[in-house]
């Protein structure tokens, strides 16, 4: 049986994945003190993350994914706001990414989006969380797209800027 994890999954519920968060009607983990302390070594064969990675810190983030690497026996795919283009947006003052939102101005953009997180990516900087991690094959890939089956489709926001990389345990 294929074991598959959401984690920091809100209101995400996947069907057919364990879907985990600290707040919701999910298996209830606080992954920042917890991790993935219930799962034994080598037992998960995915992991997904959506816009969960940002709101924990540096240091939370290089626990978990060391706990990651050491539950995961395949794949696992991170999306979460791209530092460098909300930078690109806020320095050519575009907001035209963003429909839907509210955003005036390119500082706003940069306040209400980007700032309100604990910590922001661009891919240099996650595929360096992932590398000390002890992850391999840490490849950019795109919104919903994935040569792996399991991970294909799975983005459920907008494709607005977000930085989505898969990795290899």
């Amino acid at each position: 049986m294929t074991m598959k994890l959401n984690l920091g999954c809100g209101q995400d519920k996947k069907k057919g994945w364990t879907n985990i968060d600290i707040n919701h009607n999910v298996l209830r983990i606080d992954l920042t003190k917890d991790g993935l302390s219930i799962f034994e070594d080598n037992t998960i064969d995915f992991i997904y993350s959506q816009h969960f990675i940002e709101h924990i810190t540096w240091d939370e983030a290089i626990t978990l994914m060391v706990d990651c690497q050491r539950v995961l026996t395949g794949y696992m795919r991170i999306s979460t706001p791209d530092l460098a283009e909300g930078v690109r947006c806020y320095q050519e003052k575009d907001l035209t990414r963003f429909s839907g939102f509210s955003f005036e101005t390119p500082a706003e953009l940069m306040a209400q989006y980007y700032i309100g997180h604990s910590y922001l990516y661009d891919y240099e900087e996650l595929e360096r969380l992932l590398k000390i991690a002890g992850f391999n094959d840490i490849k950019r890939v795109q919104w919903r797209e994935s040569d792996i089956p399991e991970l294909q489709m799975l983005e459920t926001r907008p494709d607005f800027t977000d930085l989505i990389v898969e990795c290899r345990a």
